[in-house]
């Protein structure tokens, strides 16, 4: 399951670059603590 997930990765990629002429955007991801973990519920 993982190499699709990398192949499709890849073609998404190269689509982005190839056709739309843009280039991924660097993101921050924080590290996930259960501890930290919050539900909100809105009405």
């Amino acid at each position: 399951m993982a190499l699709t997930h990398t192949i499709s990765d890849r073609s998404i990629r190269e689509y982005c670059e190839d056709i739309w002429d843009v280039q991924a955007v660097p993101i921050e991801v924080q590290k996930y603590s259960q501890a930290n973990a919050v539900l909100q519920v809105t009405n």
